[in-house]
């Protein structure tokens, strides 16, 4: 057996035609062995399946110009002109050479800078040519049209099907990889399966020799659909068995301090909040508490809107973590954001008695010494950067971690909270409580987080006002800043947003340069201040707090402010070259404004030369629900930045993330498989794919 998969797991250099430059074009797509390959998924069919003859083309009495065509014809006559330099145009001649009416039963096809063609096209053979029809001076041809030769058999590579069209990159087209593809699917039945037979045959999956092939070369669109469902069953079963054995191991081999419901304390909390919880608040809130009750290591991930009440409900945790003896670490990924999470947690838990403790890189040497200090000695909330996972940081009782906009951290940043260094407190393992305000949509949440539980606050707190949102053309820039100075003369304070810091050769606008000619003309009498990611980090620190203390009237800034700054005063907010930011992005920076009583007002200018018509920046116009704008994103970019690519070529597709069937029993078969072979000791190919994938997440 193990002779038959050598050609499976040769590196694909070996392949005949693949040099060394092909191989590394093959690398950056994730190809280095055969076996990947074959699993090299393509992103979508073109329908080839109807051919046409020259006499049927031609029957209609008129060519559709302009339209594609898949005609099936003999070569009459080829001929080779060379132009000036290295250019060259190939004609052939489309028709049967024993045509009687030459005029009416030919067609000509033209290639441009293809010279090869001249010797590949033979006169009296047939071959398959696609393109399109195009009208000029000297009539109607077929211009560049992708040829094939006729086989006898029929069997096409590139047309008369249901063709594959793969994810390209620089020199590696869809064709190239066709013509490699096609001979090795003889080598499908030597593809290892990585799917228990009784998980296969009750999800009634296709085998994989058999998908292999079907999604390449698919007989019909049913089978090409069957194959794309085998794999993304797959996908989605490899994640949940890697994020599942990640919680098994963590929540068996630790054990925690539980942390009893404390309901006067804890009334006592939520009353000297300035608001009531919401619902979907208060249903957050106790599925936290239940977790905290077990001496389990709580998992669990809290999704909520930008300003939905994420960190009051935290907060709440962290509290009843205080009433029971123990002390809470509240991570975040930047100092700006630590900040100001500690001064609003300080306003929270100072009147109550409990002291809150501020630690981070930027932070003078003194005071850095200073927190850890009060941290070794029992300081109930800490508030800080990744500093807190740092050696020289000695817990008392840790009894729980929260970690804000948790995507934001490194693999490393994020494996070393459930490791050795929160676990040295004599409290036990920390239960671990992350946050998320990038929504996505909640089957795809249970795929990407499958190893946290998942709590959803659906609305946003009462009395918050949506975004008014508007595109603005560039006829329309003047009226834009018009409307923010009209806002800035109420005493409210405004945002200016780019995506880049300097001038740079992308010809976009620039923050540094546009802080100047904003200070000195639009925003004229106004105090006016720059930020971004390359001043030190005390300035940046200076200019925010003198920002949300309302002493500055405009911030111009980078995407540094994405997250967590909260300025209940500022109420506008422009994003030049908005085209540039990912519809996430711009909703976490939109998040910034409309914190407050008062109607806010967000425009997004689109760059010079770019389109208003912006798929994203409309979406943006239409909706500010993220939970609305997560599908929308998942529309537009696909599912693989949010789960990435577990097994090499095939990321889930649209259609697989909007069956909740398939997720639903992925995720099943998972949870099934661990409880019964907990080390995937009888299937070994599955191991080995699950245990190459762990290493990499």
């Amino acid at each position: 057996m193990q002779a038959k998969l050598d050609i499976i797991q040769q590196q694909i250099d070996t392949l005949p035609g693949v040099g060394p430059a092909y191989a590394k074009r093959l690398h950056r797509l994730g190809i280095r062995t055969v076996g990947d390959l074959l699993r090299y998924a393509p992103r979508r069919y073109d329908d080839l399946r109807e051919t046409t003859t020259l006499p049927e083309l031609l029957a209609s009495g008129s060519l559709p110009a302009g339209g594609s065509v898949t005609l099936r014809a003999p070569v009459k006559s080829v001929r080779l002109r060379r132009l000036r330099g290295r250019r060259s145009i190939v004609t052939a001649v489309l028709g049967d050479k024993a045509a009687k009416a030459a005029k009416a039963a030919i067609l000509e096809a033209v290639w441009f800078n293809q010279p090869y063609l001249a010797e590949s096209l033979i006169v009296g053979k047939e071959y398959v040519f696609v393109g399109k029809l195009k009208t000029g001076k000297y009539g109607t041809n077929l211009q560049s049209p992708a040829v094939e030769r006729r086989t006898l058999t029929g069997e096409q590579t590139h047309s008369g099907r249901l063709v594959p069209v793969y994810p390209e990159t620089e020199g590696l087209s869809s064709r190239w990889l066709r013509y490699k593809i096609r001979p090795l699917l003889s080598y499908a039945d030597r593809m290892p399966e990585t799917l228990p037979d009784d998980i296969r045959d009750g999800a009634d999956l296709l085998p994989v020799a058999e998908a292999v092939r079907s999604i390449h070369f698919p007989e019909d669109s049913d089978a090409a659909k069957r194959a794309r469902y085998r794999f993304d069953f797959e996908q989605v079963f490899y994640q949940q068995l890697i994020a599942q054995r990640r919680r098994r191991e963590w929540q068996e081999e630790a054990r925690a301090t539980v942390i009893p419901t404390d309901t006067t304390a804890l009334d006592k909390f939520l009353k000297a909040l300035p608001w009531k919880l919401t619902t979907g608040q208060r249903t957050a809130l106790d599925e936290i508490l239940s977790d905290l009750g077990r001496d389990r290591p709580m998992l669990r991930l809290l999704q909520g809107d930008v300003g939905s009440g994420k960190t009051a409900v935290a907060a709440a945790a962290a509290h009843q973590a205080a009433a029971a003896g123990l002390q809470t670490a509240f991570m975040v990924p930047t100092e700006v954001l630590a900040r100001q999470h500690a001064a609003t947690l300080r306003q929270w838990f100072e009147p109550l008695g409990l002291e809150v403790a501020l630690l981070a890189g930027g932070q003078p040497a003194a005071e850095q010494d200073e927190a850890r200090g009060r941290i070794a000695s029992g300081a109930p909330i800490v508030v800080g950067t990744h500093a807190l996972i740092q050696r020289d940081v000695r817990w008392q009782r840790l009894g729980l971690a929260i970690v804000d906009e948790q995507h934001r951290f490194g693999v490393e940043q994020r494996a070393k909270l459930r490791a050795e260094q929160f676990v040295k407190s004599s409290a036990g393992a920390p239960h671990l409580l992350s946050m998320t305000a990038t929504p996505i949509p909640r089957t795809l949440a249970l795929v990407a987080y499958g190893d946290q539980d998942l709590s959803i606050i659906p609305e946003r707190p009462a009395g918050r006002p949506a975004v008014a949102t508007k595109v603005v053309a560039p006829a329309g820039r003047d009226k834009a800043f018009a409307a923010v100075r009209d806002e800035l003369a109420k005493g409210r304070q405004a945002f200016v947003l780019y995506p880049v810091i300097s001038d740079s050769q992308l010809g976009l606008k620039a923050a540094e340069e546009e802080f100047e000619r904003l200070a000195a003309t639009v925003f004229d009498g106004y105090k006016v201040a720059l930020l971004h990611g390359r001043l030190p980090a005390e300035d940046k620190v200076r200019t925010m707090d003198a920002f949300s203390r309302g002493e500055l009237d405009v911030l111009v800034s980078t995407s540094v402010v994405e997250v967590g700054v909260d300025v209940p005063n500022a109420t506008v907010m422009v994003i030049e070259e908005a085209q540039r930011f990912g519809l996430a992005q711009l909703h976490q920076l939109r998040g910034r404004i409309g914190r407050g009583k008062h109607r806010s007002y967000c425009y997004l200018l689109p760059g010079d030369g770019a389109s208003a018509d912006n798929e994203r920046l409309r979406a943006m116009e239409r909706t500010d629900s993220g939970f609305e704008l997560a599908e929308v994103d998942l529309e537009i970019r696909g599912p693989g930045e949010v789960l990435g690519t577990v097994q090499s070529g095939f990321a889930v597709s649209i259609e697989g993330l909007s069956d909740p069937r398939l997720l639903k029993s992925a995720r099943a078969a998972a949870r099934d498989l661990l409880e019964r072979d907990p080390r995937l000791k009888t299937i070994p190919a599955l191991r080995d794919k699950v245990l190459a994938a762990a290493r990499l997440a």
